[in-house]
């Protein structure tokens, strides 16, 4: 085997990430089947699947879905990148509203902290009947699409 050649182990290994998540790029078509080595079983990877898998990590680790992975890599040699820039403005927004759902979810239960430090202590815990959904009055949590200021 050429020395700039990997198994799919070493590729892996390489790339940070386990052998079943190669093998599923593979059959999501985010990673091209190598053909085999010669006289081998084994298949042959290049250091230009390292950077491909690399690619797709540092993709997934800002927001980006494999579905949005797929038409980067599909749109990255186009002249016109404004179809990327849309891509990539669409992960922003919904990663703005996820923000939002996550601080009214941060809100409702600082809420239910206030009202559990404030409760008698032979009472009932607030936090625990409001997750149970006793008839105490919750936090409301706002699904507002707007980011809150901080």
């Amino acid at each position: 085997m050429p020395t700039h050649a990997f198994t799919i182990a070493k590729l892996a290994e390489a790339a940070g990430i386990g052998v079943e998540a190669v093998r599923y790029y593979q059959r999501r078509g985010l990673l091209e089947q190598p053909g085999r080595a010669h006289g081998t079983s084994f298949r042959e990877y290049s250091p230009s699947d390292i950077q491909r898998l690399h690619f797709i990590k540092r993709a997934q680790e800002l927001g980006f879905t494999l579905d949005d992975v797929a038409e980067l890599a599909s749109l990255s040699s186009e002249p016109d990148k404004q179809r990327i820039r849309a891509v990539a403005q669409r992960r922003v927004q919904e990663i703005g509203q996820r923000v939002a759902h996550l601080q009214a979810m941060a809100n409702a239960l600082e809420g239910l902290v206030d009202c559990c430090e404030q409760s008698a202590p032979a009472g009932g815990c607030p936090i625990v009947a409001a997750l149970a959904g006793a008839s105490q009055p919750e936090p409301r949590i706002q699904s507002s699409p707007r980011a809150e200021t901080v």
